[in-house]
């Protein structure tokens, strides 16, 4: 199962007023939708593997904003 690398140290949210290291205000806003979506779909089937690549445009969008965030600033773990 492939590791997701952590959140870089300078994450904050837009609850906050801020956008998340790396995204602009729209990309946070959508990231942070996506991310509080149950791992279902609307027919009830996952939608969220864990493993390998994404299977869904939501999961696929959701990897590609998260990605942007770690590129941003290296964690230091």
């Amino acid at each position: 199962m492939q590791q997701l690398p952590a959140f870089p140290s300078g994450h904050s949210d837009s609850k906050e007023g801020r956008n998340l290291d790396g995204l602009i205000v729209e990309e946070t806003i959508e990231f942070e939708a996506i991310d509080t979506l149950d791992p279902f779909d609307d027919g009830g089937n996952v939608a969220w593997t864990f493993e390998g690549e994404p299977t869904t445009l939501r999961e696929e969008r959701w990897l590609e904003l998260y990605m942007k965030q770690v590129r941003v600033k290296p964690s230091d773990n």
